[in-house]
């Protein structure tokens, strides 16, 4: 007798005494339930359907089963007619189950003749626990018994679970001993988006974790795990018992089984015990056979045959002759699915895909290439100056422990991935005080600081001596000194905490003189000043191809720039103590008037081509100067470019210069680019 054929006896078998065990458990059910306050008899009106839960029918007026049902329960069973679908949320149906004659039990037991879905919304529990007698032959957590009739069995991810436990069964009435199923089936079963946790056993007969057979066709059916995880134990525990007619141990036995899409699959029987006839963790029909597709699978048989049937796989394996998977380890190559399969006799068997793992700005543990369902170790590189790691992203597939962490893991999905540490750019420090020039310094034989220093947000503030292209000394916190005459740059910058990048350096110039003597701020006043092209020779201009050099002088004291066509001028307010710059450019002696402004308030001269503005100072109580030279056509013209310290507190907040690099260099410290003032002579 094979093993369908002891299948289809135990169903005769059942059946003889379904009619008895349905009016028993009828009986049972109106007492119980009249007790519960749940109305047990069914109306003229009320409609029976061909499905128990708990060992409670269900029907019209009572399509949900709960704790109002039987307090043990928890969560709900509900079942939809017109969908014939039965919707367990996070259900448990407390070891009760439905008894035929006390011969046969089941937890949900299924004999409608339309397709069967049961779908999963969080964790369940289906078991048989709650059935003491020793009169059942059979505890099973499903049965479905009708041929043809498919079951299906799906959530919305792998946390909805559904986990069957057959209990233990120790009737040992020669010659029908007990026996133990996890999910049987007449027709197909299919198991979708979700997890399936299935115990079967203990038992002295027959212990199957899940079967898809029919018995008056004889004909194996077919389970598909599509995008599921599933486990399987066939635990065998108690042993053979002398004289009964037929033993087995099955974690699967149907026609085909197919595992595909990124399925995850665990089967293992327990130890043979003497005189079984069967022990096989997976069994199929010789014209079916396993077939694997990207998917990961582990089967192990401590006393017979991990797969019996032609596997075929589209993903690498191993084999071994032990169950431990430590003794004579086999490679087992991938094969065609739509091929003949090949034959993989060992105890165990281990199937994965196996795909690489690139990281961008980081390593990984390994080699790189990883089986489904690893566990992968990254690590971010370490961030560039001024940058801080802001992350992991990752392609499709990868949730990550911490995403924020710059080592971190995940599990390998079925498929090749590339994960990327991501970095951002830090905040720079700002220069919150910008140091300003000490003033009015001359030579005293002592060293001087030449500034007076500053403050900064987000870092710490450092000076260091240089030129007017770049810092030339090592950058510190100590203001520089220095003792000799001269004009210095003193550059600073805020160098950046952990938390933000060092700010752009700037520089401070400043000037000691040679002598104590310097010049008040009303040198260069009104009456030092005629317009040069009206008379040359009595205000000392000089000419320079028809045009009229002007004068660039700077005041250490107040830190303004003044500019004049007056030789005389200039020579006055160099023995005041104003330092001579040298020429600044040449005006035309024909063109738009320039004005000269001076403020008596500040000690400020201000300059422009425009008579608005000039009205508006004047108002404002500045001094009309006139016309301090002309301003060059503008298509022939050299600019005089216009700055604006908006820091500057007095004197100096204007600067002009036909240096574009000098411009640069201001609105880099600080200052406002205003424009073009006026032109000069381009030579």
């Amino acid at each position: 007798m094979n093993w369908g054929q002891r299948v289809g006896k135990m169903n005769m078998k059942r059946n003889k005494v379904l009619k008895i065990g349905i009016s028993l458990v009828t009986t049972a059910m109106m007492v119980i339930g009249t007790l519960s306050g749940i109305p047990m008899h069914a109306n003229a009106d009320t409609v029976s359907y061909d499905l128990y839960v708990g060992g409670y029918r269900v029907r019209s007026d009572r399509l949900t089963i709960d704790s109002r049902v039987n307090s043990a329960f928890s969560g709900t069973a509900t079942y939809n007619p017109d969908t014939n679908t039965l919707t367990l949320d996070h259900f448990s149906n407390g070891g009760h189950a439905l008894t035929q004659g006390f011969t046969y039990c089941e937890a949900i037991y299924y004999t409608g003749s339309e397709n069967l879905t049961i779908i999963l919304v969080g964790e369940n529990t289906l078991t048989t626990t709650e059935v003491e007698t020793n009169e059942v032959r059979c505890r099973e957590g499903i049965y479905s018994d009708k041929e043809n009739v498919n079951v299906t069995i799906r959530g919305n991810t792998f946390a909805d679970t559904l986990n069957v436990d057959s209990g233990t069964n120790t009737y040992a009435l020669v010659p029908n001993p007990s026996d133990s199923f996890g999910i049987e089936v007449a027709g197909n079963l299919f198991i979708r988006d979700c997890s399936v946790n299935v115990t079967a056993g203990d038992a002295v007969s027959s212990i199957t974790g899940i079967t898809a057979y029919c018995f008056p066709s004889d004909t194996y059916k077919n389970i598909t795990i599509d995008h599921a995880v599933l486990s399987v134990e066939a635990r065998n525990l108690t042993g053979y018992i002398d004289g009964a007619p037929f033993s087995v141990d099955y974690g699967i036995c149907c026609g085909s089984l197919t595992i595909r899409n990124e399925s995850i699959m665990a089967v293992s029987v327990g130890n043979k015990q003497d005189n079984r006839s069967y022990v096989t963790a997976i069994s199929t029909s010789s014209s079916g056979g396993v077939f694997i597709s990207n998917s990961k699978v582990d089967v192990t048989s401590k006393g017979g045959t991990a797969i019996y049937g032609k596997v075929r796989n589209d993903v690498p394996g191993k084999g071994w002759s032990d169950y431990a998977g430590t003794t004579g380890l086999t490679q087992i190559s991938v094969t065609d699915l739509a091929g003949t399969g090949q034959n993989v006799y060992y105890k165990k068997v281990h199937f994965a895909p196996i795909n690489t793992v690139t990281v961008t700005n980081g390593t990984c543990n390994g080699d790189g290439n990883y089986e489904y369902g690893d566990t992968v170790t990254i690590t971010a590189n370490t961030p560039a100056s001024g940058y801080v790691f802001s992350g992991w992203t990752a392609s499709s597939g990868v949730t990550f422990a911490d995403a924020n962490s710059t080592t971190t893991t995940f599990t390998m999905p079925a498929s090749a991935v590339t994960v990327t540490a991501n970095y951002r750019e830090l905040d720079r420090a700002t220069v919150a005080q910008i140091p300003t020039a000490k003033t009015g310094l001359t030579v005293n034989g002592s060293a001087q600081a030449l500034i007076n220093g500053g403050s900064a947000t987000g870092g710490t503030l450092v000076y260091a001596l240089g030129n007017a292209d770049s810092a030339t000394g090592t950058y510190s916190e100590t203001i520089p000194t220095e003792m000799n005459a001269g004009t210095f740059y003193v550059w600073y910058k805020a160098i950046g905490d952990s938390s933000h990048r060092d700010s752009i350096p700037a520089y401070v110039t400043v000037t000691i003189s040679e002598n104590s003597s310097s010049g008040g701020n009303n040198e260069g006043k009104s009456g030092d000043n005629t317009d040069p092209t009206e008379n040359k020779s009595e205000n000392g201009g000089t000419s320079k191809n028809e045009g009229v050099i002007m004068y660039r002088l700077y005041n250490p004291n107040s830190g303004e720039h003044f500019y004049t066509a007056s030789e005389r001028e200039k020579n006055k307010l160099s023995k005041a103590g104003w330092t001579y710059e040298g020429e600044g450019w040449t005006a035309p002696s024909e063109g738009d008037p320039v004005y000269r402004l001076y403020n008596k308030n500040a000690g400020d001269h201000h300059y422009t081509t425009s008579k608005k503005e000039r009205d508006n100072l004047i108002k404002q109580g500045w001094t009309d100067e006139g016309i301090g030279w002309r301003s060059a056509p503008k298509d022939t013209g050299k600019p005089l470019y216009r700055l604006y310290n908006p820091n500057a507190t007095g004197a100096g907040s204007h600067h002009y210069t036909t240096s574009a690099r000098e411009r640069d260099k201001l609105v880099k410290q600080g200052w406002n680019d205003e424009g073009i003032a006026w032109y000069g002579i381009a030579e």
